[in-house]
């Protein structure tokens, strides 16, 4: 063990010996972030080199630095993880290929990443990074003359944030990431976003073009203007009931005079033009208004007004006391259903001989589920044809699914309400960064590449971020007949698997990651079709290829994180409460942390859980539809 004498270094050293790479230092007094160090320690066991890292060089022994605190404790070395997109040239054939990896500097060691396994490794203060082309997208690093590794970074913001670490690497294993404040972390997420579109044209990775949207700063800007307006302009409530009263009025203010623009559901609606589309007879067939929560679905018990809340606009589950059945928001959908469709019509018979038949509709199940309700309607429709000897046709089967599927599938003016206040709060609470040039440029960018999936998915397999959501609803009060985005109407609980679902095209189309939001492979994967041999073993590999998380230094900065309320001040004043959330690019809507400005107190912790089923028509396999010819 060395100690460097104390009078030559204003902070103290210490040295141990330890198998590894020669390292090279700077005599530079070393960044010590306060630390304080103390006497030096028993050196560390030697270990035998790694396969991955190369020795270089006669010696085996050599000084490695280690910083102390004050208690004698090393001090962890800084870390800087980043992706990169890395030219790999495929033995034999010679094939080059551009992968995304995971690149980490520790001290001076700078490790990349595939998939979780490390593949190669550099000693930063032996190497450096050279232009390949001339608008500095593309670039190598040369260890001792030798080229290395090649990547691409489209982005200046993100370019510089790297070179920065590397050089600062290059003099002293103690190096400490610039300074910077808040409000430039988050904006340097939506510049790097633009600058890597800007730079798609030379990306060895091109994302697919999409059809532009025509929307502009200036017409989000004008919404987020209403959206002000109209938070402004609307109380203050104290308490959850506060508010389901208020928005219990402005239903039935809506329902005698539903032209008035002054009212709240007006402007709401807009939003929804084929649900709230107006028919013939005057009705809006595709919403539901003053859903009736005040009593048992079962029992017919009354419910209080605090209760009738909590199951209508809380997502909350009960066991009713009198009849000892379940009851939440489906159970009350199930009831409206059972009103409009009572019984079963359909013929039976040869054709010209045709006899009419009657079933009425099951009672509402103990669990007070669509799907165990439906379950027991066709079975009690087979145990008729057993018994009659008749097979229900199928299109009266179809035609049946369409009764029950125009019910249960209409909006819930009350929740939409409830919606639009917990979107307002989560885009007002935060509005000097909401209306940065910077920020609506990407947001629209993404906007329409979102579009663009919503042609590839399912209207109920997509998850979007609320910057997504903000330019979709300035774009839609615009256009007043076709529904631009797919309405959420999907559950909390799936949300993992529509988060899935939207990262992996979003990867596998752009060649970026969506978001910085947890992802769960183990849930996405368990709702795709196949075996864990075959067909699951592919998609883990695909899943690893697009569906990215971002490294930790170039992640999309405040989603799923939380902040000092101080700190938030500074730039969004109608944040309340200790520490909370920011809706910024890549956040998600259901992420209960963001702050919701004065909603905060009224709305529901859970209440983006609104949309709880959609029924779907069940697509059977060719081997069921052999079995159970009747169905078609």
């Amino acid at each position: 063990m060395i100690v460097a004498p104390s009078d030559t270094f204003e902070n103290k050293i210490t040295f141990f010996f330890a198998h590894d790479r020669i390292h090279s230092f700077s005599m530079d007094t070393p960044v010590t972030n306060n630390a304080q160090q103390a006497p030096a320690s028993v050196p560390p066991p030697q270990k035998p080199p790694s396969d991955v890292e190369k020795i270089i060089g006669m010696a085996t022994f050599l000084p490695v630095p280690v910083l102390l605190d004050n208690q004698g404790a090393a001090v962890p070395l800084p870390t800087f993880e980043f992706d990169l997109v890395v030219k790999r040239t495929l033995p034999i054939v010679g094939k080059e290929e551009w992968l995304w990896r995971k690149v980490v500097i520790t001290g001076q060691k700078m490790e990349v990443f595939k998939r979780g396994t490390l593949v190669d490794c550099f000693y930063t203060q032996n190497c450096e990074i050279r232009d390949l082309t001339a608008d500095r997208t593309t670039f190598e690093i040369v260890e001792h003359g030798k080229s290395q590794m090649t990547f691409y970074c489209g982005s200046a913001t993100l370019r510089d944030r790297f070179f920065g670490i590397f050089y600062a690497s290059t003099t002293t294993p103690f190096w400490v990431k610039p300074a910077s404040n808040f409000l430039d972390d988050l904006l340097a997420v939506p510049t790097a976003i633009l600058e890597t579109a800007a730079a798609a044209s030379t990306a060895p990775l091109k994302p697919t073009a999409v059809e532009s949207s025509g929307m502009t700063v200036d017409r989000v800007e004008a919404y987020l203007d209403q959206l002000e307006a109209t938070y402004n302009s609307l109380p203050t409530f104290h308490t959850n009931l506060e508010l389901y009263q208020y928005a219990l009025t402005l239903e039935a203010d809506f329902i005698a005079n539903p032209s008035d623009e002054r009212n709240f559901v007006h402007s709401v609606l807009r939003l929804y033009p084929e649900a709230a589309a107006v028919a013939k007879d005057g009705t809006r067939p595709g919403l539901t208004f003053q859903l009736d929560c005040s009593k048992c679905p079962h029992c017919e018990k009354s419910f209080m007004l605090v209760t009738s809340m909590r199951l209508h606009v809380g997502g909350r589950v009960l066991t009713c006391d009198q009849c000892n059945n379940l009851v939440h928001y489906e159970t009350f959908k199930l009831a409206q259903m059972r009103a409009h469709v009572p019984t079963f019509e359909f013929k039976t018979g040869l054709i010209g001989f045709h006899k009419d038949n009657s079933l009425p509709m099951p009672t509402i199940p103990r669990s007070g589920r669509i799907k165990s309700y439906v379950d027991r309607l066709w079975r009690i429709v087979f145990e008729n044809e057993c018994e009659t000897h008749h097979r229900v046709p199928t299109k009266a089967k179809l035609v049946l699914e369409d009764r029950m599927m125009t019910v249960l599938n209409r909006l819930d003016v009350l929740q939409l309400v409830y919606y639009h206040l917990l979107f307002m709060g989560q885009i007002v609470a935060h509005l000097p960064y909401r209306r940065h040039p910077t920020v609506l440029q990407a947001a629209i960018l993404r906007h329409d590449r979102f579009r663009h999936l919503t042609t590839l998915l399912k209207p109920t397999a997509v998850a979007p971020t609320v910057d997504i959501v903000l330019v979709g609803q300035a774009h839609q009060r615009g256009v007043r007949q076709d529904q631009l985005l797919p309405i959420d109407m999907a559950s909390h609980e799936d949300l993992p698997v529509r988060l899935g679902d939207t990262a992996f095209l979003w990867g596998e189309h752009f060649h970026e990651a969506y978001t910085s939001a947890a992802l769960d492979l183990e849930e996405w994967i368990a709702t795709k079709p196949g075996n864990e041999e075959v067909q699951h073993h592919f998609l883990r590999k695909k899943w690893a290829k697009y569906a990215r998380t971002p490294g930790a230094d170039c992640r999309f900065v405040g989603v799923e994180e939380t902040y000092a309320a101080d700190l938030l001040h500074q730039h969004a004043p109608a944040v309340e409460g200790l520490s909370s959330a920011v809706s910024v690019i890549g956040s998600l809507g259901p992420d209960e942390a963001i702050a919701r400005g004065k909603f905060r107190p009224s709305l529901p912790p859970n209440s983006s859980r609104l949309y709880t089923y959609r029924y779907a028509r069940e697509i059977r396999s060719t081997l069921e539809q052999l079995l159970a010819p009747g169905w078609y």
